[in-house]
């Protein structure tokens, strides 16, 4: 049956799973009633962050309550790996984080994680079901960059139009509401993963073109330092990203060229200060190749250009930071 409401009292929970990794009893005890109240009753406690992804890997909840303190603190790392459906098969799963000290860095940890709210303890039972209701109701689409794959955050006016907006599966909603089966949103849960591995396959391929040049820019300009060891790192970690996503998919036959990337960036940083002659030379074509085959009658002139953009605002970015 269709429920198309915003009270929770008169929601359909009976079906839904929770995931609650809270190590304070009194708090556990509070959020479980809450759960409880609006009628949740498979309830999961796991104790530690292990624990946690032991649990998620298991059985995949319909919504998942964690504080960011869990330890041995690695809670942020792992939210990363589920959005980058590296842990479990629902990247989309909805997830609240709470913490006892909301601090910048806290704050900042859980937002680049992918998480979909933060709290600040004490939080309230009101503030629960309302967190709850919107993630039902008003969830945000996702975004997917280079190293980030989670709720949308930006600012209207600081958004990019070349990062699309994708609604994504939610299963807390389908059977909160009943307005989707859960042979539908399993069908588009595969379909979403799909289209959000071809977006990171190519902000990955984007990435490692920029770090490319922002490597041969260095060496051309005698400023051989630490930055282009981290340049290349980079590189490494966005090819070995997209060699991976490329299996099973359409890209699959141009995997060839991600591994050369990671042989020839491999060989570079290897003896960064003095790289090998051969191998920086081969950088910059195989990294346009790759580009060229996820969008094929784009002309290189283009793809320079966009490149150079980014190169601004890293920098930009960079001064500030400074």
């Amino acid at each position: 049956m269709v429920l198309e409401t915003n009270d929770l009292s008169k929601m359909g929970f009976g079906e839904v799973s929770v995931l609650l990794a809270e190590p304070s009893d009194p708090v556990r005890s509070m959020v479980r009633s809450a759960l409880q109240d609006i009628g949740i009753r498979d309830i999961r406690s796991p104790k530690t962050a292990e624990e946690f992804r032991e649990d998620w890997t298991k059985s995949i909840p319909d919504l998942a309550i964690v504080d960011v303190d869990l330890p041995p603190g690695e809670i942020c790392q792992l939210i990363n790996q589920i959005r980058h459906n590296w842990v479990g098969s629902n990247p989309f799963v909805p997830i609240i984080c709470t913490t006892w000290e909301a601090s910048k860095d806290i704050v900042r940890a859980v937002v680049e994680s992918g998480a979909d709210e933060l709290l600040a303890k004490p939080i309230s039972v009101q503030q629960l079901k309302d967190r709850i209701r919107v993630l039902i109701r008003a969830r945000k689409p996702f975004v997917v960059t280079s190293d980030y794959i989670g709720p949308d955050r930006r600012k209207q006016e600081d958004r990019d139009s070349n990062v699309p907006l994708t609604v994504v599966p939610n299963v807390l909603a389908a059977k909160a509401t009943g307005e989707e089966s859960l042979e539908e949103v399993q069908e588009k849960i595969d379909a979403t993963v799909r289209v959000i591995n071809e977006q990171k396959m190519e902000r990955l391929s984007f990435q490692g073109a920029m770090q490319v040049r922002l490597v041969m820019d260095a060496y051309q300009k005698g400023n051989i330092d630490e930055e282009i060891e981290e340049h290349l790192t980079s590189m490494l970690d966005a090819a070995r990203d997209l060699s991976r996503r490329m299996e099973g998919t359409e890209f699959e036959h141009i995997s060839e060229l991600a591994l050369t990337l990671i042989r020839v960036a491999t060989a570079v940083r290897n003896d960064w200060r003095n790289p090998p002659p051969k191998d920086l030379k081969l950088l910059l074509p195989v990294s346009q190749a790759i580009q060229a085959a996820f969008h094929p009658d784009r002309e290189k002139a283009a793809f320079a250009t966009d490149i150079s953009a980014a190169i601004d605002v890293y920098k930009s970015k960079r001064s500030r930071v400074s």
